[in-house]
């Protein structure tokens, strides 16, 4: 039968591939062979070699080996002469070159696949202005640049173990570097080992993998990983103190770094921790002690544009830790924009207080402030980072903000809303629940509200800070509130300190709780007359005004008015005399004097009209009151009144017994010392008595029809 296609095919693949094995052990044989011979052909070697390298190369003995299929070079005692440096070889204590017989074949030109240096050993400097200079390695051959470029873009795998390097500070401190390296290629994929230690507690660990070409940006993606360890961070910060800010940082410093590199994007995530670390300036003149400092961050750059996370910020000093779930930065350019969420402000309170890097009177005032709360999300934009004060603007919304008093001006508490601030001024929005406002200097306890709203703008220049307001909105126990506020914060020396001017209006209150806005800081007898005079009833309209200086104990640099209109309002003026009731007028407090006017009130039965109060501190500092007003009703009412007064015991009681009937028309002024209750009375009376019975016990005289009127003075 005749053998078909196929039979004949895999005869004929069959000789081949016998074939090919029988070349392939030919070739091997004759290399192995060849190999044996090298040493005697060591000069003929080298020369072939510097004839086709950029550099000389000098060996004490040269030999080959032969791996699979690649002739290897083995040299020892190897010396490498750069042309630009023709004075300062590079000395190692050996390499390996491996030969690529088909690329070399097929360039017609020398290829390797394998190059491993070991013992290179390095001398270098880092100049005082940043740069670093390797004896060996002068710059300015172009062409040598080209064949290592060449060269590593095409060699299959590179290796320098032992790569030693004594480096000259500027200080002039002697540093050792160790390196061991590893590259391989499999096609257009590239591996990348690496470690670096040094003298100082440095330790470096690299491993990375990418496709394309590494020197052409546009045509390569890859990924690096870089573990960096230093028991003294500022050992790794002298390498590049020139290009870094006048400050000095130490501490142990771990990072994990995860670079990519997307065909001209990168984008970096890291992992960064610091512990014992101290921040300080070069000049000593301020430092910052933490004793961690940790987070994560992600970079990326995207349209030139690069944008910087960071998550997990840890700040810890004692027991003040500071805790920022998140953290972004942007840069355009020269444009920055910074945003921050969560940030808590009493540890940073905490740490910012405690701290050398701001001067002494900010850390004062931070820690007598003692700022509590939360900034739920914060922005700061700046147009030109070179010129960073000129254009800048910073938002932010916060929540349940405290801060204590400061110098006078008012602490806050329960504080939430948005603050808009840019050079030289901004404002605040307040939309806040169960708010107060702290007067230390004026109120013992904080002025409470339930809801708090309205916006408050502020300015500032050398001189002082401003803050005012539109009407602010507010509801407390005492019902609906109206604010407008202002105060002015002095920056330089002010005999006034600082200044508020305050108005608080109520509407629909009641009297009980009238001692919310009057200041503890009047008169101690005049605070008791106003708790004990003015009962139950009704604050139809009320206002509280306070203009000038916050400062303690400068009554002169300030004033104070609270105004009341009431209704159905008990007045008890004096506990010896008898109160009044169902009084409808105004309450006047000005400073420390008091005034009470009113249209129309009641004593017991009796009608009193045209009714006027004051309250007032003679030269002499003693707290005067003065009664006036028209009585009208029964005649019976006059004669309580009479024996339920002073009056009636100066008397003797001689009138308790009395009955009377009719009606009685009266005008009364009374002068009383409410700081002596020794001092008499002063009463100014005037009766007009009309058809009025009077019967006189005991003795039972009868009078009727008395008309007429009666009038007392005391002396």
């Amino acid at each position: 039968m005749k053998p078909s296609l196929f039979h004949k095919l895999s005869s004929v693949l069959w000789v081949f591939i016998v074939g090919f094995i029988v070349l392939l052990a030919i070739y091997v044989s004759v290399g192995r062979m060849l190999a044996s011979f090298s040493s005697n052909y060591q000069q003929a070697i080298l020369q072939e070699l510097n004839h086709r390298l950029p550099f000389l190369v000098e060996a004490r003995r040269v030999s080959a080996e032969w791996h699979s299929f690649t002739p290897v070079l083995v040299l020892e005692d190897l010396r490498l002469t750069l042309p630009t440096a023709p004075n300062h070889p590079l000395e190692l204590a050996g390499g390996r070159v491996g030969l690529d017989v088909a690329g070399s074949l097929r360039a017609r030109t020398l290829k390797t696949s394998l190059l491993q240096l070991r013992g290179l050993s390095l001398a270098g400097q880092l100049t005082p202005d940043g740069q670093l200079r390797i004896r060996g390695f002068e710059a300015g051959d172009q062409d040598l640049a080209d064949w290592a470029e060449e060269f590593l873009r095409t060699v299959d795998q590179v290796s320098l173990d032992k790569l030693r390097l004594a480096l000259s500070l500027p200080s002039g401190e002697q540093r050792q570097f160790e390196l061991d390296l590893a590259l391989l290629r499999d096609g257009s994929r590239r591996w990348l080992q690496a470690q670096l230690t040094s003298s100082r507690g440095l330790r470096v660990q690299a491993a990375g993998e990418g496709v394309g070409n590494p020197f052409d940006p546009a045509a390569f993606a890859g990924q690096l990983y870089l573990d960096v360890g230093a028991t003294e961070v500022d050992t790794l910060l002298e390498l590049g103190q020139d290009h870094l800010p006048a400050v000095k940082l130490s501490g142990a410093l771990g990072l994990q770094a995860w670079l990519a590199w997307e065909r001209g994007e990168p984008s970096l995530d890291a992992r960064f921790e610091l512990n014992e670390l101290l921040l300080a300036a070069a000049d000593g003149s301020w430092a910052l002690p933490l004793d961690r400092l940790a987070f994560a961050a992600s970079a990326q750059q995207r349209q030139q544009r690069w944008g910087l996370s960071i998550a997990d910020l840890e700040l810890a000093r004692g027991e003040a830790q500071l805790l920022v779930p998140r953290v972004q930065l942007d840069v355009r350019g020269a444009t920055l924009r910074l945003r921050a969420a969560g940030l808590p402000l009493a540890p940073l309170s905490a740490l910012a207080g405690d701290t050398e890097a701001l001067p002494a009177a900010a850390r004062e005032v931070i820690r007598t402030l003692s700022a509590r709360g939360r900034l739920s999300s914060v922005q700061l934009d700046i147009t030109d980072i070179n010129t960073p004060l000129d254009d800048w603007i910073l938002r932010a919304e916060f929540d349940q903000l405290a801060v204590q008093p400061w110098q006078g001006a008012p602490g806050v508490a329960g504080a939430g809303g948005y603050l808009s601030l840019a050079p030289g001024g901004g404002f605040v929005v307040l939309d806040s629940r169960q708010f107060s406002l702290n007067f230390p200097t004026v109120y013992r306890q904080p002025l409470a509200y339930d809801d708090f709203h309205g916006t408050i703008h502020i300015s500032w220049d050398e001189k002082a800070v401003r803050l005012s307001s539109g009407l602010v909105q507010a509801a407390a126990a005492e019902g609906p509130v109206r604010v407008l506020f202002g105060l002015s914060v002095p920056l330089v020396e002010n005999p006034n300190g600082v200044e508020m001017d305050l108005l608080v209006g109520l509407e629909g209150s009641r009297p009980v709780h009238r001692g919310k806005y009057i200041p503890y800081i009047l008169d101690a007898g005049l605070l008791g007359w106003l708790e004990r005079s003015i009962g139950a009833g009704e604050i139809v309209q009320g206002g509280f005004l306070w203009r000038g200086s916050l400062l303690p104990g400068a009554a002169q640099l300030h004033t104070v008015q609270l105004f009341f209109n009431i209704e159905d309002t008990a007045l008890d003026y004096h506990p010896d005399w008898p109160a009044l009731a169902a009084v409808d007028g105004t309450v006047l407090i000005d400073d420390s004097n008091v005034s009470v006017w009113a249209a129309s009130a009641r004593l017991l039965d009796s009608r009193v009209r045209d009714l006027g109060v004051a309250v007032w501190q003679d030269p002499a500092g003693q707290l005067l009151l003065a009664v006036r007003g028209h009585i009208s009703g029964p005649a019976e009412d006059g004669l309580a009144a009479v024996n339920d007064s002073p009056l009636g015991a100066a008397a003797g009681g001689a009138f308790s017994k009395w009955v009377v009937a009719g009606e009685l028309d009266t005008d009364l002024s009374l002068l009383l010392n409410l700081s002596d209750s020794t001092d008499p009375p002063g009463v100014d009376l005037t009766a007009r008595l009309d058809a009025v019975d009077l019967e006189i016990l005991p003795g039972r005289l009868p009078l009727r029809g008395i008309s007429g009127e009666l009038a007392y003075r005391s002396p």
